[in-house]
């Protein structure tokens, strides 16, 4: 996956080169040539990889979700959260028949909450994100809402760990099992509405990121 870091270099490469230099015709088209042969002979590699395993974005560390999505629908879950390397390619490898966004735990004091704000750390990871994704009407019309967690792991690690959303929410109805270090926590649509940092609202006619 380190041509992610490579391949801009040919792209920015033609157009300083046009903005700063005397165009030469056939100088112009070697790196056009170049990166045209990059893309052919990956383009074998990502179709195969597509054929055997599911990684839409071809950087083959992308976990394969299948199993996710499979208990996802066993247990009838549609709308919920990850941390940051589950939430994405949960979302996007399903097509959005499971809409997964991400979210962290937040490291701010109790004393640093608005006046009247719950105590709850778990709060939107924006960073690749829309606001509009944490909306709290958008979770209305489900009845429970899941949370994909690791049993252990280091938190810097963008995981979200199964232990600290239980110290938010509490013991989850339901935990469902997906191999030594992942699992499905179900809870209550209520119990998660009680974490009123989890979503943005709207106030006056404006967002507002609580």
């Amino acid at each position: 996956d380190i041509i992610r870091y490579l391949l801009p270099f040919f792209v920015f490469y033609i157009l300083i080169y046009t903005r700063n230099a005397q165009i030469n015709k056939f100088l112009f088209l070697v790196p056009c040539f170049l990166i045209s042969i990059v893309y052919i002979s990956t383009w074998g590699t990502i179709t195969k990889t597509k054929s055997s395993f599911k990684d839409i974005f071809g950087v083959h560390h992308q976990m394969d979700t299948a199993y996710i999505e499979e208990k996802l629908k066993e247990n009838n879950l549609r709308l919920g959260y990850a941390g940051y390397w589950e939430a994405s390619v949960v979302t996007a490898n399903s097509q959005g028949r499971f809409l997964s966004r991400a979210i962290k735990v937040s490291e701010r004091e109790v004393s640093n909450f608005p006046l009247g704000h719950d105590q709850c750390q778990l709060s939107p990871y924006v960073w690749i994100s829309k606001l509009d994704w944490y909306k709290k009407s958008n979770f209305e019309n489900e009845k429970q809402i899941f949370f994909i967690t690791h049993i252990y792991g280091e938190e810097h690690d963008s995981w979200l760990l199964q232990d600290r959303v239980i110290n938010n929410l509490g013991q989850p109805d339901k935990i469902i099992p997906l191999g030594d270090n992942l699992a499905i926590d179900v809870y209550n649509t209520e119990r998660v509405f009680a974490c009123q940092s989890l979503y943005t609202w709207e106030k006056h006619g404006k967002r507002v990121d609580l």
